[in-house]
């Protein structure tokens, strides 16, 4: 009888009619307070209410009453990642995987976990692998496009707004691993990149208050503001701060700056 009963339920959710599931599912649970797969749906149900705190607590139960059953997992790391306990979520994932090695649900489940915390090419490899047992995925196949969209646009924007500030800016290694699809390497060589051309161009207004430095020293010597000593004590002390910075400007400038750049795209 609850078999039949979580038949209906079953498709009932499945048909979006989740009040009258849940109904169901609360027959099933009184009848059998120990019916896993009364559990399952009934935490199904909730899940598509956005009802996730009573979601979890049912899939809780049907893993205590079976915790070598593998949709549990699964359905508890999709309710972990929709509450933002992305490595509670992972780690059921792993287990589910641990049950059944081949299931392309959990590996997916995992990928979406990974592409929202963003480890990008963590989710990419996911994908990969459910798409290469079956070309076919729709999800895997449509979310592991979009995200390549997704981060190619956002590095290359980024790269286009410091290309048009410096049009000189050296952006190679960025570009070698987009068209790697490395996407986490670029992300880490595009953080590099704008810390380095941030100094650079910090490094040029200190010189430039150094140049402001002299110039102001030379009007106050000129209007016999300063002795000669002091002027040129002054003076030599400013111009071995310049030398230092030029110095950190040169070794500055081969990290950001490429004199024969040529825009790839």
């Amino acid at each position: 009888m609850t078999n039949t009963i979580n038949k209906e339920a079953r498709n009932l959710v499945l048909e979006g009619m989740y009040p009258e599931a849940i109904e169901k599912t609360d027959h099933v649970l009184q009848l059998d307070p120990n019916n896993k797969f009364g559990h399952i749906i009934k935490s199904y149900a909730l899940y598509n209410q956005n009802r996730y705190e009573e979601a979890l607590e049912n899939c809780n139960k049907a893993i205590d009453i079976d915790m070598y059953l593998n949709i549990g997992w699964l359905n508890r790391a999709a309710i972990f990642a929709k509450m933002g306990r992305y490595e509670d979520g992972l780690k059921d994932c792993d287990r589910a995987l641990e049950l059944n090695p081949a299931s392309k649900n959990a590996l997916y489940n995992k990928g979406v976990i990974y592409e929202k915390i963003g480890r990008v090419d963590e989710a990419i490899s996911c994908y990969d692998e459910v798409l290469s047992t079956d070309q076919n995925h729709p999800r895997a196949k449509e979310r592991k496009e979009s995200l390549q969209n997704k981060y190619f646009k956002k590095v290359k924007d980024e790269i286009d707004r410091l290309q048009n500030e410096e049009e000189l800016i050296d952006t190679r290694k960025i570009e070698r691993a987009l068209q790697k699809e490395d996407f986490s390497e670029a992300q880490n060589l595009l953080k590099d990149l704008k810390e380095d051309y941030k100094k650079y161009k910090e490094t040029i207004m200190e010189l430039e208050k150094l140049d402001g430095r002299i110039a102001s020293l030379s009007n106050r010597f000129a209007d016999g503001e300063i002795t000669e000593e002091s002027f040129r004590d002054a003076k030599n002390g400013v111009e071995n701060q310049k030398y230092e910075l030029e110095n950190k400007l040169g070794r500055l400038r081969k990290e950001v700056i490429y004199e024969d750049y040529q825009k790839p795209f």
